[in-house]
């Protein structure tokens, strides 16, 4: 009798055990859906990336008569030698990664980055230049309950833009674009 107590008590034990490995997993997966994403991976180490960038290009974060994502793609490898922060939060890593070894060219299939190209280090520091496609997440792959997407602008600060104000963001965004631009048009930069 001793001996079924003490083997049910270590199968329960058992059970209880894998049951806990299994909320553990699940928990994780539900709050990082993509991977996490540590900071040197995520827009922290992008934004260092940029500022190199820019510091050998006259000030200029990068740009391309072919598109932001070539311009993206200007960072590796000598600012992204690796090439996995330029997947994105939800992006595919080893496909980013495989692609860029590869001679591929980035675009939206790969990364899930969006970056706008023409500006300068120097411009106003509220201009956003890179933020994740996919709501819901914050810049370190954890998701949010607010629907936000990782934003990064020129001074280096990170934000998460809610759900519910995405749309008046992005408008803001393009008048603060619009007035650098057009600026620049102006003086003939």
């Amino acid at each position: 009798m001793k001996q079924s107590k003490l083997t049910l008590a270590a199968a329960v034990t058992v059970v209880f055990f894998l049951f806990c490995l299994l909320a553990a997993a699940a928990f994780w997966k539900y709050t990082y859906p993509f991977g996490r994403r540590p900071g040197g991976i995520s827009l922290p180490g992008v934004y260092g990336a940029l500022v190199a960038f820019a510091g050998d290009h006259d000030g200029w974060f990068p740009r391309s008569a072919k598109g932001s994502y070539d311009a993206l793609q200007q960072l590796y490898p000598e600012y992204c030698p690796s090439g996995i922060e330029l997947a994105g939060v939800s992006g595919n890593i080893s496909a980013v990664v495989d692609a860029l070894r590869g001679g591929k060219l980035l675009d939206a299939s790969l990364t899930s980055w969006v970056y706008v190209q023409g500006f300068r280090i120097d411009d106003p520091k509220d201009i956003a230049i890179l933020w994740e496609s996919k709501p819901g997440l914050y810049y370190d792959g954890r998701r949010n309950n607010f629907g936000g997407r990782a934003v990064l602008l020129i001074s280096g600060y990170i934000t998460n833009v809610p759900a519910a104000e995405w749309e008046r963001f992005q408008k803001h965004q393009e008048q603060l674009r619009n007035a650098v631009l057009a600026r620049r048009a102006e003086h003939g930069e």
